[in-house]
């Protein structure tokens, strides 16, 4: 008996392309957090310098960046039928002989699984797809809300430096204006 097996996936125009910008955008999440050598921040950091720390340490980020990697990885698995069409060919040999009337052909799947037809997988993998690209969209939305959230704190700390500057300068003006009353 001879079994041949068929199966395919279809793989939408764009899964390449997610892939690449995924790969791109995850260099930084390649190795595991222990064996990752983090950079030191300056002793007076810039906003810049805050906001890369930030972008290659926040636990967040990085948890959209690997849900946006399974989201692109369920795309093969959308496109893919559960099960495959089995092809069959047997025949009895009797007295050394085959005989047509004794050959048999069947094609069968696993008695549990349907098989789908095909622009119901194109369409599973497109779904996949544009599950991929929000995915994609989310992790960039969160890079963009962190470097937000980090210059917001940059900023209203460097206010409440500035603050704190002006609140000490008017007290050494006030004691200058003291001592020189004292003075008279």
């Amino acid at each position: 008996a001879i079994t041949l097996c068929a199966g395919c996936t279809v793989h939408p125009a764009g899964e390449q392309a997610q892939r690449l910008a995924a790969r791109a955008a995850g260099k930084p999440f390649e190795k595991p957090p222990a064996r990752r050598i983090m950079p030191a921040l300056p002793d007076h950091p810039t906003p810049d310098d805050l906001v890369r720390y930030a972008l290659l340490t926040n636990a967040d980020l990085e948890h959209k960046y690997w849900a946006w990697r399974a989201a692109i990885e369920q795309i093969p698995q959308a496109g893919t039928p559960g099960t495959t069409l089995a092809i069959n060919a047997a025949s009895t040999i009797t007295n050394g002989r085959t005989a047509l009337a004794n050959t048999s052909i069947t094609a069968e799947n696993m008695p549990s699984m349907m098989i789908p037809w095909p622009g119901k997988l194109s369409a599973a993998a497109r779904q996949a797809l544009d599950n991929a690209r929000a995915a994609g969209d989310q992790f960039r939305l969160a890079q963009f809300d962190l470097r937000r959230r980090v210059l917001e704190a940059y900023d209203d700390y460097a206010l409440t430096a500035e603050q704190i500057r002006l609140e000490q300068a008017n007290a050494a003006l006030l004691h200058t204006a003291a001592a020189a009353a004292e003075a008279r």
